[in-house]
């Protein structure tokens, strides 16, 4: 009646992308498990890497409701949502509750950041953003402070600066995610375009040689980094196994705390 085998067992065929095994096993266990919270929230984890987005916000939902201060179920709820809704209306939303009742979660200061980077990014730099970009940095100096071992806040606000023509800040960030991941592509391909901002040219085209796949457009970005953190979250309830995503097929990086 304790739901860690259950868990194991669906992270394992979710590893190796059998979802529906997966999500066939946690149902399973919900029937025996008398505390079935933790295998809800991996239900509806393992829902939207198995692309069944729309049948996962129910059980999101309902985590939520059940934990309001676990802030596990809100990030990958707004994960979810923004994979649903491209306006963001819906992931804003959720993620402004999130701030609320988990302010000390690092994730939940990046997702806001980056719903809000990309709700405005066409304005950036125009008269009267001055106080969405003060919003977006800050979010991210939070997230950095929270975790500074997350690489993906670090090149959000390297992206933040360049869009802002910032260059020795944005060189900044943008090595910080180096730093923790030197194989981060992103990262490398965004400091060569720095380098070359700032005129090194030749140091710019070193940067951008070593990274095997170039710049990915901005919504893939959003979907490659939310479900490596949702298989992340996966992993942290399932096998300590690392695990794929369902965009990416390969590893994810970081470590959902």
């Amino acid at each position: 009646k304790r739901p860690e085998a259950y868990l194991q067992l669906s992270w394992m065929y979710a590893q190796f992308r059998h979802f529906d095994e997966a999500i066939q096993t946690l149902r399973e266990g919900m029937r025996f498990v008398p505390d079935p919270k933790s295998l809800k929230l991996q239900l509806g984890t393992i829902l939207v890497m198995g692309g069944h987005e729309q049948e996962a916000v129910p059980v999101l939902e309902g985590v939520i409701a059940a934990e309001p201060h676990n802030p596990a179920g809100y990030t990958t709820l707004i994960i979810n949502y923004t994979l649903l809704d491209p306006s963001y209306d819906r992931p804003l939303q959720l993620a402004e509750k999130a701030l609320q009742e988990c302010p000390e979660n690092y994730l939940t200061h990046y997702l806001y950041a980056g719903l809000l980077f990309r709700e405005h990014r066409q304005d950036l730099g125009q008269p009267g953003s001055t106080a969405p970009v003060q919003r977006i940095r800050a979010e991210l100096m939070e997230s950095i402070r929270l975790n500074s071992d997350f690489q993906h806040s670090h090149y959000d606000l390297a992206r933040l600066d360049f869009e802002l023509s910032n260059y020795p800040a944005a060189e900044h960030e943008s090595l910080a995610a180096l730093h923790v991941d030197k194989d981060y592509g992103e990262a490398r391909y965004l400091l060569g375009r720095i380098y070359k901002k700032e005129g090194r040219k030749q140091e710019g085209d070193a940067q951008i040689a070593k990274v095997e796949q170039q710049h990915i457009d901005d919504i893939r970005h959003v979907e490659a980094v939310g479900e490596a953190l949702l298989a992340e979250q996966a992993a942290a309830t399932g096998s300590p196994v690392p695990g794929l995503s369902r965009t990416t097929g390969a590893a994810p990086d970081s470590t959902v705390k």
